[in-house]
């Protein structure tokens, strides 16, 4: 049986409703590791897609997720109104300004 598991890795908090940089630290030094974890204890691959900005802020996660053998996706720069990609103009996407 196969599954399609993917991940999305950003800074929005769902416990405070807004976004914030902090939560990437916490993103690279608890959750991710324990995520990574989890899945090769299960044999498990996935696709994680990161936004632009928790890159730009950790860029360690990445590189963890990398080396343990996932799909990396981009999800865009970020999903305030004025980076996301489906508020965006094309051409804004394309050249990433």
């Amino acid at each position: 049986m196969f599954f399609a598991l993917t991940i999305d890795v950003e800074t929005y908090s769902f416990g405070t409703n807004r976004y914030e940089d902090s939560i990437a630290t916490d993103i690279l030094h608890v959750g991710l590791r324990w995520l990574l974890e989890l899945l090769e204890h299960h044999r498990i691959k996935a696709t994680f897609f990161f936004t632009g900005h928790i890159v730009a802020l950790e860029p360690e996660c990445v590189r963890l997720v990398q080396a343990a053998g996932h799909e990396i996706g981009c999800h865009g720069y970020s999903h305030e109104l004025d980076r996301a990609f489906d508020t965006l103009p094309p051409m804004m996407n394309r050249s990433g300004i």
